[in-house]
């Protein structure tokens, strides 16, 4: 089975630290050039995609450099002009896109591109991203991703609603409704009428990816994704998921093994392992390998009241 690799671009870095490296320019995050280059390293290493989140809101960090700043779509739009061969994995709002208009600009840049573009859907959940849509604030959790199943099922629909144009010219209309159809769809949070009027692409639709890892998100995927990315920290917590995935995909009568699994991981680079081992304490902000093990365990007695007090660094964590 082919291995796939992906390379995240990060407008100033993946760690929060990583702005200000000696060497590095501080404000890349708003350099064009920066992405583009990203993208030509990763196409040169044979990766297959590179990858871009997004959050339409200035993170509130004035100490780190911001993450998330172009728009994907347009930022992919210009990668796709520069650099050939490599796919587009952009992230794109189902809590705050109009499914018509988003499905007609993905479909477009996945023409033009010659089908490279995958939708990394999400349901967002940040209040920040909410404030600059509207007043009346997040939708709870089950609201967010009933939201975002009717999107996928239009924007679906939508992308492949009008046939591609191909065959010997027409004698009488370029289409009709057989070739040009209307989805007519009336939903809990969406009423769209369609076509869309971007013909079928190359891939007949973009390839679909997510991230969310609640049971609600599981689901979403298990319906959806063809592509689930996750933060896994060993082996078998990754054989675990990825055993969830397949049987959320089966209970949507889709096959086991329909969903790529893509765990993450961040690398850090030195000519010894000393030295890749103290950018990274830098990066992470600790003065030491002591204090990165104690940020370490803080975060997951955070996220898991029952992580042990302390452990055994020689023997390995069950995630």
């Amino acid at each position: 089975r082919r291995l796939t690799l992906a390379a995240s671009i990060v407008g100033s870095g993946a760690s929060g630290k990583a702005w200000n490296w000696p060497g590095t320019k501080w404000n890349r995050f708003a350099d064009w050039e920066h992405y583009r280059r990203s993208a030509e390293i990763a196409r040169s290493g044979i990766l297959d995609a590179v990858f871009v989140s997004d959050h339409p809101a200035l993170q509130r960090t004035a100490n780190n450099g911001p993450s998330h700043l172009f728009d994907p779509i347009v930022l992919f739009s210009a990668i796709a002009g520069a650099i050939p061969d490599i796919g587009f994995v952009l992230t794109a709002s189902t809590s705050y896109n109009s499914p018509y208009n988003l499905a007609r600009r993905l479909a477009s840049l996945d023409s033009i591109s010659g089908g490279r573009v995958i939708f990394n859907a999400v349901a967002n959940f940040n209040p920040d991203i909410a404030a600059n849509f509207s007043a009346d604030g997040l939708l709870d959790r089950e609201d967010r991703y009933r939201k975002a199943d009717e999107f996928l099922r239009v924007v679906k629909e939508l992308w492949l609603s009008w046939d591609t144009p191909k065959g010997p010219e027409p004698t009488g209309p370029l289409w009709d409704e057989t070739t040009a159809r209307t989805i007519d769809h009336h939903g809990e949070f969406f009423d769209v009428r369609g076509p869309l009027n971007v013909p079928i692409g190359p891939q007949g639709h973009p390839v679909i990816s997510q991230a969310g890892a609640s049971e609600q998100g599981v689901d979403f995927a298990g319906k959806h994704a063809e592509i689930v990315y996750a933060a896994l920290l060993g082996k078998q917590a990754a054989l675990d998921y990825a055993a969830t995935l397949d049987a959320a995909a089966r209970k949507h009568g889709r096959p086991a093994d329909s969903i790529r699994l893509f765990p993450g991981v961040n690398v850090y680079l030195g000519d010894t392992r000393e030295e890749a081992l103290r950018r990274h304490e830098v990066f992470s902000g600790a003065g030491s390998e002591d204090d990165l093990i104690a940020r370490f365990l803080e975060q997951q007695r955070g996220l898991n009241p029952a992580f042990p007090r302390s452990v055994d660094v020689d023997r390995p964590l069950k995630a």
